[in-house]
């Protein structure tokens, strides 16, 4: 193994200055000509750099060239042909443009995080439950609307007749039904009695005549309810049986407008007069609550308009209905049992009479 051969190097001179030192001068690189003309053409041989004093050439051997194929020019666009209408982008390629507002588009379903949000309150398919509040309130009852006009050549005498035609059709049921109930009143009386006397206590006695008093008025509307149900059906030709009259509908509204009735004349009580221009008002309360399903005070207000446009029919029945009632009581009051029928029945036929309604013949 030979040893490598150290490559001289010249001592600088003691005679001479340091900056005039001899030093080891390479030559220039040879200039670059990428740029001139023809430089696209085969690369020229390379130059083989001077090697350094003392040393000898190293023989390169040339690299292989490949010459450039030569690229077609692209054509331009063609301006003189006529411009053609561009092609609809297939549904599968076309990308949608991008949305307003910088919003990005959903995920693609498949791709990650393309899951649908998780279901609300309710279950998926439901809406979620509104919000306290959103309910709407209970709507009123539609009002059947009645006639109000005044009506004219009615007579009171036609409608006691009809009356007592129909009570004759329908006695044993009418008498029967109107036992019941003063069966029933006679008992609540005694219970309230015998009460009343176990106890000697002012205190619990006036307790008592409050309560008597809460009794006697839903009882009297529960009685005025379902008999005037009942007369209705008469009105109408309808079978009429003995559970017509215990039908127990709109008796909190009948008590509702007894109660209103009763503080309007209760409050007019000095002027001696009112509380029987109140009661003549009010007469169709009753029969527009029940036949037509007015509210309390919605049946007082239309009754006391159909009775002010009629006021001289109605005050004729009204006598009419105090005599047939004053006749009734002079066979030892078992008379009632026959003028109290008769008397509601000719009353239900001024009131469809007076609305404009056709009876049952």
């Amino acid at each position: 193994m030979t040893e490598p051969e150290s490559r001289p190097h010249s001592e600088p001179s003691a005679d001479l200055p340091f900056d005039e030192a001899p030093t080891t001068s390479f030559p220039p690189p040879p200039p670059s000509d990428r740029f001139a003309p023809g430089a696209d053409a085969a690369p020229a041989e390379p130059t083989p750099e001077p090697a350094a004093p003392g040393v000898e050439p190293t023989q390169t051997a040339p690299l292989p060239t490949t010459p450039m194929a030569e690229v077609p020019p692209t054509p331009g666009p063609d301006f003189s042909a006529a411009p053609t209408a561009p092609s609809a982008p297939s549904p599968e390629t076309a990308t949608p443009p991008p949305p307003p507002g910088g919003a990005a588009y959903p995920p693609a379903p498949g791709a990650a995080g393309g899951y649908p949000p998780p279901p609300g309150p309710g279950g998926p398919g439901y809406p979620p439950p509104p919000y306290a509040g959103t309910y709407p309130g209970p709507q009123a009852p539609m009002l059947e609307p009645v006639r109000v006009a005044a009506v004219e050549g009615i007579r009171i005498s036609d409608g006691f007749n009809y009356a007592w035609k129909k009570f004759r059709q329908h006695a044993g049921l009418l008498i029967g039904v109107a036992l019941t109930y003063f069966a029933v009143m006679v008992l609540l009386w005694l219970l309230m009695l015998a009460l009343g006397l176990g106890f000697d206590r002012s205190g619990f006695a006036l307790v008592m005549v409050s309560f008597s008093v809460v009794v006697v008025a839903v009882f009297a509307a529960v009685v005025q309810a379902n008999i005037l149900r009942g007369v209705l059906e008469i009105l109408r030709g309808q079978p009429v049986t003995f559970a017509s009259f215990f039908q127990f509908e709109h008796v909190g509204r009948v008590l509702l407008a007894g109660l209103i009735i009763g503080l309007l004349s209760g409050v007019l009580a000095f002027t001696f007069v009112a509380p029987v221009i109140v009661s003549a008002l009010s007469i169709f309360s009753y029969w527009l609550i029940v036949d037509k399903n007015y509210g309390a005070w919605d049946a007082i207000v239309a009754s006391a308009t159909i009775v002010w446009n009629n006021i001289a029919t109605v005050v004729l029945f009204m006598i009419g209905s105090a005599i047939a009632a004053w006749v009734g009581a002079l066979f030892f009051g078992i008379g009632i049992l026959l003028a109290v029928p008769v008397i509601i029945i000719a009353q239900g036929w001024l009131f469809k009479t007076l609305i404009g309604e056709e009876i049952a013949a």
